[in-house]
């Protein structure tokens, strides 16, 4: 288990057999971690050489023999931190480049859960990297309960003042319990209204991101139709809005 967590967190197999023997004995040679890992002393030497230059273990020489001394597992989870911290710094340029590929089509049909759960998450990134308001109006049902993870996701977002959302869903028990957990948020630019009884419900989802509006839809498949057009979108937008204006809070 221990093992397979220093796997996890980035060191090869044979570097954290090193490691946890090394954690083991404290201070020794490379004779008696190679004897305690049970890998030969070239490829313990090579190891510890390795692990000496991630700043895991510390090399000491003394006139008779060379000592190896463990670091603090902590500087393990902080090395992570840091390269979580530098990946967070390169996302949006990242993510302008993944975006890229958004860019050119006008009209876009994706078939699949794998599609699907990748336009919702494209979306979902929108909201978070570029400060932009994102209008959505259908029903949550489906991306909570085929794309959980995506869901997550998006919850998470949305917890970010730096997001701006709108939303008009249908007056379901679970889009009631969403609407809380949005209050609880206590974001001030995510807004949600639920349409009246009497109004005929969604049965899809449709959100207006950018000059872009996807069209969800579930009935036979799971697919999104992707247009990218600036009358259309304007348009739907200006309907988004006469709704918007048209319907209560709860």
């Amino acid at each position: 288990m221990l093992l397979e967590t220093l796997q996890t967190s980035g060191l090869t197999e044979k570097q954290g057999k090193v490691y946890l023997a090394s954690l083991e004995l404290g201070q020794d040679t490379a004779f008696h971690i190679a004897k305690k890992c049970g890998l030969k002393r070239p490829t313990t030497y090579v190891v510890l050489d390795e692990l000496v230059a991630k700043g895991l273990v510390v090399m000491t020489k003394t006139k008779n023999t060379t000592l190896y001394s463990p670091r603090n597992p902590k500087k393990i989870l902080t090395q992570l931190k840091n390269k979580q911290n530098d990946f967070e710094v390169e996302l949006p340029n990242l993510q302008k480049m993944f975006n890229k590929q958004f860019e050119h089509s006008t009209v876009k049909r994706l078939v699949g859960d794998k599609e699907v759960q990748q336009i919702y998450d494209h979306i979902t990134d929108y909201a978070l990297t570029t400060g932009k308001e994102v209008l959505a109006f259908g029903s949550l049902e489906h991306l909570e309960e085929l794309y959980p993870d995506s869901f997550a996701y998006w919850m998470k977002a949305i917890r970010n003042r730096k997001t701006f959302v709108r939303e008009i869903l249908n007056a379901t028990s679970e889009n009631k319990k969403y609407y809380d957990a949005v209050k609880r948020n206590k974001n001030p630019n995510h807004e949600i209204r639920l349409l009246k009884k009497k109004v005929t419900p969604f049965v899809n989802d449709n959100l207006i991101f950018g000059n872009e509006v996807a069209y969800f839809s579930f009935e036979d498949e799971p697919q999104v139709i992707l247009v990218k057009n600036d009358q259309l979108t304007n348009s739907l937008q200006s309907l988004f809005e006469m709704a918007w204006i048209g319907f209560t809070r709860k």
